[in-house]
């Protein structure tokens, strides 16, 4: 017996098509998924449900321990979201404007959220050093002439005081 799908995700992505763009079956290594107009409106329910929990302080061998459930915007979590591969997203941002605005507000959203966390204590600094650095080309710099910081030194230092808390 076949199982049941919500109205909403059977009618969300995941309706494929046999034909390939030449219209023949079986090339292009799969079926293609296509491109809805609620696919714009899912991305941003999706986008819409990224935030963090709220903090909670627990004890943790006599000293309190904030923790923050993190719920960080990402491609990957939005193709989990929609039940497509990563490179379909990629493909859609191509042909679409729209979606493709709405990757780049994620990108952005997370980019402030990492930055933002990592400053602020909020979120591990050590991992939001190396999330800036991968997915949004911050780079580490040493100490100019001027003896400024650089926004790795302040993390470091952030994430230093906060294993003494």
């Amino acid at each position: 017996m076949p199982s049941k799908k919500s109205k909403s995700k059977s009618k969300r992505i995941g309706k494929t098509t046999n034909k390939s763009k030449n219209g023949k079956q079986g090339e292009g290594g799969g079926q293609p998924t296509k491109y809805f107009k609620e696919v714009l409106s899912d991305a941003e329910e999706y986008l819409d449900k990224c935030c963090d929990d709220e903090v909670k302080i627990k004890k943790k061998n006599g000293k309190n321990v904030m923790v923050i459930g993190i719920n960080l915007p990402s491609i990957a979590g939005l193709a989990l979201h929609l039940n497509v591969n990563r490179d379909t997203l990629y493909e859609w941002s191509k042909k679409h404007k729209k979606f493709s605005d709405t990757l780049k507000k994620i990108l952005l959203t997370q980019e402030q959220r990492l930055l933002n966390g990592g400053l602020s204590g909020r979120y591990n600094p050590t991992i939001a050093k190396l999330g800036l650095s991968t997915n949004h080309g911050y780079v580490e710099k040493t100490k100019d002439a001027s003896g400024e910081k650089s926004i790795s030194e302040i993390l470091d230092e952030m994430d230093e005081e906060a294993k003494g808390l």
